[in-house]
């Protein structure tokens, strides 16, 4: 139906149009500045929280932006504005996130950063930026739906959530600590897991052709290093070290809610094995019906050494890592307000 609309970009109301469809999507996926309303709603029990805001309500806006793609993208406007808004959302959101010690929260504002990563591929508008994009919304879902319902299955298990209260979990919660590595090595982006295919295709899509594509894939490669770290948190910091006091004594989670997670981090890694398999049924149709023309692209699984889309994954790693390290300096600063460049200071200490 979309289709029929014609050539809008031509229209003389085409930047009204523009906003206003923007504006509707930018509150309906709570892009910068109207992000404050999705962490507010974790209040929902988790299952709840799993299955609205990893893929469904929270992504409505998103995909209102990929179906109108073929009739309002392509313009310069339409880019700066998505890549603009959704560059800043998913640093506002991934900064956010880690002053959090709620794991739902965690998770809430990291949803932020993610929709913004979303917002901008889309803005990119390229074949390669669609298929990334398209691929991302599946691989996060299945990570974040899988992390939403371990943060239920700890609080169940111990009755917190507060990430600076746990520890020692791996022993009483074996099967809990397994579903958390497959969903967030998958966050990670660490092969062989979906997250790692979909952040190459990222990095692939933007070349490096110019100050302002340049200036995307360092965002992109910021942004996606600061949600490793969250990814590394909420893996490590409940399950390794000596086991704390919590108001419950900590059980594993009954099978109707770990079932989830582990199914949510198997279909991860089996995509993971089969990339071209999977891209053609699930991902390159819907990449297709966005750039509004058949896409011709086979996913892989890249581990070559020798090219720059791999070295920029071992970047994103390095510096997800340095942040994880400096996580409490971090947060400290976060929280006492310091701004960006006492943040900075900390990373290069």
């Amino acid at each position: 139906m979309i289709s029929t609309l014609g050539d809008l970009t031509a229209h003389p109301a085409y930047p009204v149009l523009l906003g206003l469809v923007l504006l509707a999507a930018f509150t309906k996926s709570a892009q910068f500045p109207f992000q404050f309303w999705l962490p507010n709603a974790m209040e929902a029990p988790t299952p709840v929280s799993a299955y609205l805001h990893s893929a469904t309500m929270v992504q409505a806006g998103v995909y209102l932006l990929a179906r109108f793609s073929p009739v309002l993208g392509g313009t310069e406007l339409w880019t700066t504005l998505l890549v603009g808004f959704g560059g800043v959302t998913l640093l506002w959101g991934a900064v956010s996130a880690l002053r959090q010690t709620d794991l739902k929260q965690m998770l809430a504002q990291s949803t932020v950063a993610s929709l913004g990563l979303l917002v901008l591929l889309l803005g990119i508008g390229t074949e390669l930026a669609v298929t990334a994009a398209m691929l991302y919304f599946v691989a996060h879902a299945l990570y974040k739906a899988a992390l939403f319902l371990v943060a239920g299955a700890i609080d169940h298990a111990t009755g917190t959530r507060d990430i600076t209260a746990l520890g020692g979990l791996r022993d009483p919660m074996t099967v809990t600590f397994i579903a958390t590595i497959l969903a967030a090595v998958s966050m990670i982006g660490l092969p062989p897991l979906l997250g790692y295919i979909a952040k190459e295709e990222m990095y692939l899509a933007l070349p490096l052709d110019g100050w302002q594509p340049a200036a995307t894939l360092a965002v992109l490669i910021v942004g996606n290093a600061l949600l490793c770290a969250i990814a590394l948190a909420v893996m490590i910091g409940p399950f390794m070290g000596s086991l704390k006091l919590t108001p419950l004594d900590p059980h594993e989670a009954p099978v109707t809610l770990i079932a989830g997670p582990i199914l949510f981090g198997l279909i991860a890694l089996l995509a993971g094995f089969v990339p071209g398999w999977f891209g053609d049924q699930f991902v390159l149709p819907a990449a297709s019906a966005i750039a509004g023309e058949g896409i011709d692209h086979t996913l892989k699984l890249m581990l070559d050494p020798l090219s720059l889309v791999f070295w920029l994954s071992i970047a994103t790693w390095a510096l997800g890592g340095l942040a994880y390290w400096k996580l409490d300096e971090i947060r400290s600063l976060l929280r006492r307000g310091e701004g960006a460049g006492a943040l900075i200071g900390a990373l290069m200490r």
